[in-house]
């Protein structure tokens, strides 16, 4: 049995030239869950992330912060899908990183247009079907590394998507959970052979630990 740690990343650079940079407060988020997971003595035998800088940066902050030393993986299966190019082809003039002039039910319809394109129409770009897939796909590689826990750093649609599969949710249901995933929040699972078990899900008790509620974003 493996116990699966997915990480989301810190908190983006939304709405500047390069989203894909952790903030300033994106970077102390990761460096609080590390230093939070030394506390409880939380220790993966190994570490996974995708290959966006703000996934890659996070792992290495929660590492150096838990003092794990650990190499970090890389699976792009990980990666968050492409917002820029989804947005391109079915967000209607809307942008996913304008957070003050984007609606949950703009979003969800830019997403289920995606979705409703299906598998091969959308040449030259990844599929909705496909990026569904790609989580879960991610775990079982990683998973067949033998070890019995490790820590997956990628981002909130991936998370949603492995819960949508794990739980048997709605697409509206997903859609809310990528919508509300907190920046640096850990959901836990268990996987034995072909089965997953849910454990906890988008929790920040790092976060909350400081009572600050100015540390939880979602971005």
């Amino acid at each position: 049995m493996t116990t699966v740690y997915l990480i989301r990343h810190g908190q983006a650079s939304a709405g500047t030239d390069d989203y894909d940079r952790l903030s300033v407060l994106g970077q102390k988020q990761s460096t609080l869950l590390g230093e939070h997971w030394q506390r409880l003595n939380i220790k993966p035998s190994a570490a996974f992330a995708g290959t966006l800088k703000r996934q890659q940066h996070t792992a290495q902050l929660v590492l150096e912060a838990s003092k794990l030393d650990l190499q970090i993986q890389t699976l792009d299966k990980l990666n968050e899908y492409n917002h820029t190019h989804i947005d391109d082809l079915f967000a209607m003039g809307k942008k996913s990183d304008d957070p003050l002039g984007l609606t949950f039910d703009d979003y969800h319809a830019t997403m289920e247009r995606w979705r409703d394109a299906g598998p091969q129409a959308v040449e030259g770009y990844e599929s909705f079907q496909t990026f569904e897939q790609n989580g879960m796909e991610a775990i079982q590689a990683a998973c067949s590394s033998g070890h019995d826990s490790i820590a997956l750093f990628t981002s909130g649609g991936v998370i949603a998507t492995v819960l949508k599969q794990v739980l048997g949710k709605s697409f509206t249901h997903t859609m809310k959970s990528v919508w509300n995933t907190r920046n640096s929040s850990v959901t836990t699972m268990l996987v034995e052979g072909d089965s997953t078990y849910m454990i906890d899900y988008n929790t920040v008790s790092h976060l909350e630990y400081h009572a600050d509620g100015s540390l939880i974003t979602l971005i």
